[in-house]
C-alpha cells in the first residue's frame, strides 16, 4: 500500500500537478470552546431526580445552540473541524449539573475572548460570545430560583 502512495505522490510531483494546501490559522479556542458548550448544554438538558427544566435554563440552551452556531460558522470559515465532541459528565447530581455547566459558560468566554487573526470571523465570534454571556446570566438565574 506504501508503494502505490509513493507511486501516486511522485506521479503528482512529475506531472506538474499543484496540490492546494489549506493551512488552518491559530485560533484552536473555537474549539474548546464547542466542546465546553456542549458539555454546559448537555449538563442543563439532563436533568435527574425528576426536577422540572426551568425556562431560564431552557432560555440557556437556546442561547448556547445560538452560540455554538455561530462559532460552528466561525471555525468553519477558518478551516478548522468543528464536530470535535467531548464527552460529558454524567455522575453530577442536578446541583452540580448547573454549577458545571455554569463553569462551562465561563471557560467557553474565556477561549472566545482569546485575539483573532482573521477578520472575516470577528463579528461572528463576537456574536457567539453575546450568546454565551447571555445563556451565563440566564444559567445564574436558575441557579437563583432553585435557590442555590
Amino acid at each position: 500500500m506504501k508503494h502505490w502512495t509513493l507511486v501516486l505522490a511522485a506521479s503528482l510531483a512529475l506531472s506538474g500537478c499543484a496540490v492546494e494546501v489549506v493551512v488552518p490559522s491559530h485560533h484552536p479556542a473555537y474549539l474548546h470552546a464547542l466542546a465546553d458548550l456542549r458539555a454546559a448544554r448537555w449538563a442543563l438538558n439532563h436533568n435527574p431526580g425528576g426536577y422540572a427544566a426551568i425556562d431560564d435554563q431552557t432560555a440557556a440552551v437556546a442561547e448556547i445552540n445560538a452560540a455554538i452556531g455561530a462559532i460552528k460558522q466561525a471555525a468553519f470559515d477558518d478551516n478548522k473541524n468543528p464536530d470535535t465532541h467531548a464527552r460529558a459528565d454524567e455522575a453530577l447530581d442536578y446541583r452540580g449539573r448547573l454549577h458545571r455547566a455554569l463553569d462551562l459558560l465561563n471557560d467557553a468566554h474565556r477561549d472566545l475572548a482569546q485575539r483573532e487573526d482573521n477578520m472575516d470571523v470577528i463579528g461572528l465570534r463576537n456574536n457567539s460570545i453575546e450568546h454565551v454571556v447571555s445563556a451565563a446570566k440566564l444559567v445564574k438565574q436558575s441557579m437563583y430560583n432553585a435557590h442555590f
